[in-house]
């Protein structure tokens, strides 16, 4: 079974938060998901986007492991929102008000 890409980066974007949560991240593993999403992803997905913003935000507060344990926080939610399905019938008034 092969997964999109955008689930394969998803992925990896979480591991990463994961890490960053517990103040066990490295600069190797956001450049290798940088990396992997710049190859993988257009630049307008909002998991690109992401990404690069954490790596940016990661550059800022690497030494800081609140600040990092918030930034990994806040990449954790942003993933599990982008792969959120869309509810069936979306345009529907009548079941989604």
């Amino acid at each position: 079974m092969t997964w999109s890409p955008r689930f394969q980066v998803a992925a990896d974007a979480t591991a990463v938060a994961m890490q960053a949560m517990v103040n066990d991240l490295d600069a190797i593993s956001v450049d290798d998901l940088v990396t992997k999403a710049g190859q993988l992803l257009e630049s307008d997905d909002p998991v690109f986007r992401a990404v690069v913003e954490f790596a940016t935000q990661h550059e800022l507060v690497r030494r800081q492991p609140e600040m990092l344990r918030n930034a990994g926080e806040v990449l954790r939610d942003r993933m599990i929102l982008l792969m959120r399905p869309d509810p069936p019938d979306l345009d529907r008034v009548d079941i989604h008000g």
